[in-house]
């Protein structure tokens, strides 16, 4: 709940270590046919996104390279995530690191294999055996998944292919939802103001689900 980790951040607990304990508690990776790597998790848990939304560079430089190496040594073709700020980050990579003359081109390649899970999920053939869902829904466009990404086509192709969904469009369906990471915390009035924006926008469709990613 975010307001436990206001809380904790008021009584002096650091960010990263909030970040770090979520982390070691829930994060989870799938990969190479649904087999489960403990090793994969402990060394992708180590420098996971906590450790880069700190924003300072140094950190991206320290931890792009072994992120590279890893995911190298797995063999994927393909990183998918459901966060569109791990994405965005990793999309950097590239060019974070195009005057690394031993990381530049192996950092084009690993940004050039991240995708958000929609774009993947739009690649791929799916079960067409779907059933109705008799609602109207609107989407709304996280700020790093369109603005950092890319991402807006994808989202939509899935909701409407599910049999039943009436998509509505919000007005400014792209613009911020006031969270911003940490900005909520720091500028709570501004951020209120924003989100309140967004609402009253939502609430204008009359639809019963609101979808959105992270």
């Amino acid at each position: 709940k975010f307001a436990e980790f206001a809380d904790a951040m008021d009584a002096g607990e650091k960010p990263e270590e909030l970040a770090r304990k979520v982390l070691e508690k829930h994060w989870r990776i799938i990969f190479n046919g649904n087999n489960y790597c403990e090793e994969m998790q402990k060394a992708l848990t180590e420098r996971g996104i906590w450790r880069i939304d700190s924003g300072v560079e140094a950190i991206h430089r320290l931890i792009a390279p072994k992120n590279i190496d890893l995911f190298e040594k797995a063999e994927v073709d393909v990183i998918v995530t459901d966060c569109a700020t791990c994405g965005e980050f990793g999309k950097e990579y590239k060019e974070l690191l195009k005057h690394d003359p031993v990381y530049a081109e192996k950092a084009a390649a690993y940004s050039d294999k991240m995708r958000d899970v929609s774009q993947f999920l739009t690649d791929i053939p799916l079960d067409e055996r779907l059933g109705e869902v008799h609602t109207k829904v609107t989407y709304h466009d996280p700020c790093h998944a369109v603005r950092g990404m890319g991402v807006q086509k994808a989202p939509r192709d899935i909701l409407t292919a599910i049999p039943g969904v009436n998509l509505v469009e919000m007005k400014g369906a792209d613009s911020c939802c006031g969270g911003a990471g940490s900005y909520s915390f720091r500028h709570p009035d501004m951020s209120q103001k924003i989100l309140n924006r967004k609402i009253e926008a939502i609430v204008e469709t009359k639809a019963a689900i609101l979808a959105t990613s992270c």
